[in-house]
């Protein structure tokens, strides 16, 4: 562990990483953009501004802000394709993100499918219509694989994105987004450079409300980091995870959320899905040179609010602690073995009563999820590895 004098995360919120004072811009980042439930209802009540309102102006002063959209945005009647997790939303949320001033939005997400192939392609012409560049999805692989591109002063700026696959990933002649597979990033970024520019490598993936990411993916950004990514930034858990600076590239390991009703769902799986922060990246030709993390909270109609005074410090000791975490791999391991643990338990008993209840499509449903889902087969696979061995 450092020791305290030592922390990556002052107590105001600066990281630096860089010591350089040649001149910056300000690359503004956020976790998940869900225009849903109650959102939905306030914008309808409200007006499309009233969900960013409360950051706004932040957002605007940065030179370029990036967030990740998980809803698909289609024209009303909105038609998700089942009631379970469908982050479907309408048309005047882009009203909303523009006038907040975001400029990059990332779709490479869980929910991209959520109203179909057709809510997909929609979404994406709405989003070219409306002036933002996005990437990670697309109409095929080619399309999803296509960086978006923003220049900030003298400052170039790529950005890719990839999740992990859950039956959305993007293949020749099929919509959906990419998949978090570091061989096809880094064929990506070889194959997109460009001279000069600033690649930003955005991941969502990972298990949802833990403190810490798994080793796998701590491995990857760091790999990342070694073959000269300096910004990366993942999103997913719903709640914030550790920072570190590694190999001179700054990673951060969940945003959390940011626009984003708190549902049922998450409030009995973690408290913590209500805490979240922005960080404000100050960039120069070379790459990252000082960060500030902000953290806000989430109200109940998804909007963030900027912390003040004791809410601020403890949200910023909470992810100073995150991120001291993150130098203790024995630590993040038995995290990592806790939660698979606890997820293998949940998924056999599942199994147990559903066999005992005959509900062969929950069965079925179960094993579908296990087949389409890389990270998760690879959850039951570590699960039942540490039960023979006992650790």
């Amino acid at each position: 562990m450092l020791p305290v004098d030592q922390q990556l995360l002052a107590n105001d919120g600066t990281i630096i990483i860089a010591d350089r004072t040649t001149p910056t811009v300000s690359l503004l980042a956020v976790g998940d953009l869900a225009f849903h439930n109650k959102a939905l209802e306030a914008m309808g009540q409200q007006s499309p501004q009233y969900i960013l309102e409360p950051v706004r102006d932040l957002i605007r002063n940065a030179d370029v802000a990036v967030g990740n959209l998980e809803s698909v945005l289609v024209e009303a009647p909105y038609s998700p394709l089942s009631s379970k997790a469908c982050l479907v939303s309408g048309l005047n949320a882009l009203e909303g993100l523009a006038d907040a001033g975001f400029d990059v939005l990332t779709f490479a997400n869980n929910h991209i499918l959520d109203a179909g192939s057709e809510g997909l392609a929609e979404c994406l012409a709405s989003l070219k219509a409306a002036g933002f560049q996005t990437t990670g999805a697309g109409l095929d692989a080619a399309a999803a694989r296509t960086p978006a591109t923003f220049k900030a002063g003298d400052v170039n700026f790529r950005f890719h994105a990839y999740c992990y696959g859950q039956g959305q990933i993007a293949g020749p002649d099929t919509v959906g987004c990419n998949e978090a597979q570091l061989s096809t990033i880094l064929k990506d970024l070889q194959e997109f450079k460009q001279d000069n520019d600033i690649p930003v490598v955005c991941l969502h993936m990972d298990a949802e409300f833990q403190a810490t990411p798994a080793p796998d993916r701590v491995n990857m950004c760091r790999k990342l980091a070694r073959a000269g990514v300096p910004i990366i930034l993942c999103h997913h858990p719903h709640v914030p995870q550790g920072i570190e600076v590694h190999a001179g590239s700054l990673i951060v390991y969940s945003l959390g959320n940011y626009v984003f009703p708190i549902t049922d769902y998450m409030g009995e799986n973690s408290t913590e899905c209500a805490k979240s922060f922005h960080i404000e990246i100050q960039v120069d030709e070379q790459g990252p040179v000082k960060a500030v993390v902000v953290p806000v909270t989430i109200d109940p109609d998804g909007r963030p609010i900027p912390a003040t005074g004791n809410q601020r410090q403890e949200l910023l000791a909470m992810i100073a602690h995150r991120s001291q975490l993150l130098t203790d791999s024995d630590e993040v391991s038995r995290r990592y073995r806790q939660m698979i643990g606890k997820y293998g338990k949940q998924a056999l008993k599942t199994i147990y009563w559903s066999v005992g209840e005959r509900n062969w499509g929950r069965i079925k449903m179960q094993f579908g999820v296990w087949a389409k889902t890389p990270t998760k087969r690879d959850w039951m696979w570590h699960y039942f590895r540490s039960l023979i061995s006992g650790r």
